[in-house]
């Protein structure tokens, strides 16, 4: 119970406790438990109290219909400020029940709308706070109750994460290549003479310094075997030894059975074929 500093709270006079009786049975509450309660917070009676005027009352007339706690309606239109009606309030927020779950009940009490009873119960704890009689709110609840911020619906939060990811890596792709276009050293052709090449020249040390390269200093073959099977130049004087292998590969590879291969191979030696005729019969 939140203590004031004018004195003990305000008792309610008899007709008002008769108006907050009626008012209850009337609208078929006299049954719930948590009604029962809240009425025995606020009034000077007790439980046995309040249900013996309910009966009493139900012997005299038919009762109204029974309604259930959760299905009372917030009063819609503005009611009149009264002091009959602050003091039901003033109970009601001393008995720590002037909260959300019960302003519907307290407006049937007292004909207040939600909004006005929420502002009232707000401003009256900004009041005992400034004056040091409630404790201030706390940072973690307040944070707590603060709204979620709203995300539109059908995007996850992954999928934003995805996207200015995906973003970020564009951006830095086309960074670096602006950065490599600009280092990368420029190639004039004035600057290169006519017979000079763009391509890289070899030098000997590559073949040296490379681990895959290895070449032999020699190739040894057995006596009684030639490489290329080349014909004396006293006959043949009119092929070189270019010829020579193109004849000794085609002949290895059985391309004179075929006589669209044949001349084929004769244009690529560039001999007659009768030549080529004399060359397979010397082989």
């Amino acid at each position: 119970m939140v203590g004031y500093p004018d004195g003990e709270l305000p008792k309610l006079i008899d007709h008002v406790i008769h108006n907050i009786l009626t008012v209850t049975y009337n609208h078929g509450l006299y049954h719930e438990q948590k009604v029962l309660q809240i009425l025995s917070k606020i009034t000077p009676l007790d439980g046995f109290q309040i249900h013996a005027w309910f009966n009493r009352k139900r012997h005299c007339s038919d009762p109204p219909e029974r309604k259930e706690f959760m299905t009372i309606q917030h009063q819609k239109t503005l009611g009149t400020w009264t002091d009959e009606k602050r003091t039901v309030l003033e109970k009601c927020f001393g008995e720590d029940i002037c909260t959300p779950e019960n302003f519907a009940f307290i407006g049937l009490l007292t004909g207040l709308s939600k909004n006005q009873i929420s502002n009232w119960t707000r401003q009256k704890r900004y009041l005992l706070r400034k004056k040091g009689l409630l404790p201030p709110v706390h940072k973690s609840k307040r944070r707590q109750n603060a709204p979620k911020r709203r995300t539109r619906k059908g995007v996850s939060l992954n999928r934003k994460i995805a996207q200015k990811q995906r973003s970020l890596n564009v951006l830095e792709a086309q960074e670096s290549l602006a950065n490599e276009l600009t280092s990368a050293p420029s190639c004039d052709s004035q600057d290169l003479d006519k017979n000079d090449s763009p391509q890289m020249r070899f030098e000997p040390w590559m073949i040296e310094s490379s681990p895959e390269l290895q070449i032999p200093a020699s190739i040894e073959l057995p006596p009684d075997q030639v490489l290329f099977n080349l014909v004396d130049l006293e006959d043949r004087s009119n092929m070189d030894d270019i010829s020579n292998r193109i004849l000794q590969n085609a002949h290895q590879g059985g391309l004179f059975d075929d006589d669209e291969a044949f001349k084929l191979v004769a244009l690529l030696a560039n001999v007659e074929p009768s030549s080529i005729n004399d060359w397979i019969s010397g082989y």
